[in-house]
């Protein structure tokens, strides 16, 4: 909803559509099969507020970790105008809300205000200086084991797509 120019998940040049809920379960349930212990989840990618069914993420991914600590990373711009179940649900699945603190005029204080009303632990991003880069080549000739290594994200931000686990957005989109 901001066509964020350096939104490594590509949204603001790919054709618009939502994760698929029950694919997304199958994915975090064999995620779950296979690690343990992972510290935490963060639901994101482009901006979740966005998916019509944004809840059922959150009570799938806590489902499939009940010890893990789960975040909703969003941009903030649709938070004071989500639903009264979005709020509860945050709440019930234990779930916090991680906002990202662009120069945009959020409603700060209702989203605190409606965040502290449910119980909802609320975070504030740092604003971000520069976004991460990584040379990308579209015709092909760049070589990409020096780009994949360059990347400050790399393997700090593994992601699930489309039934794959990738180190990173950028290798997976």
């Amino acid at each position: 909803n901001l066509t964020c120019r350096g939104c490594e998940h590509y949204s603001s040049i790919s054709d618009p559509f939502f994760a698929d809920a029950d694919q997304v379960r199958r994915e975090l349930e064999r995620l779950a099969e296979l690690f343990d212990n992972i510290e935490q989840i963060y639901l994101l990618g482009g901006e979740p507020l966005l998916h019509p069914r944004v809840e059922e993420f959150v009570r799938v991914a806590r489902h499939a970790f009940p010890r893990t600590r789960l975040s909703l990373m969003t941009n903030g711009v649709l938070a004071a105008r989500m639903p009264e179940s979005f709020w509860v649900t945050l709440d019930e699945y234990d779930t916090t809300l991680l906002c990202d603190s662009y120069p945009i005029n959020l409603p700060v204080d209702r989203i605190e205000a409606l965040a502290r009303d449910h119980g909802v632990r609320l975070e504030w991003m740092k604003p971000a200086e520069e976004f991460f880069r990584i040379p990308v080549d579209v015709s092909g000739s760049c070589d990409a084991g020096a780009s994949f290594e360059s990347c400050r994200g790399l393997s700090n931000c593994a992601i699930i797509r489309d039934g794959h686990l990738y180190p990173c957005a950028h290798v997976a989109y």
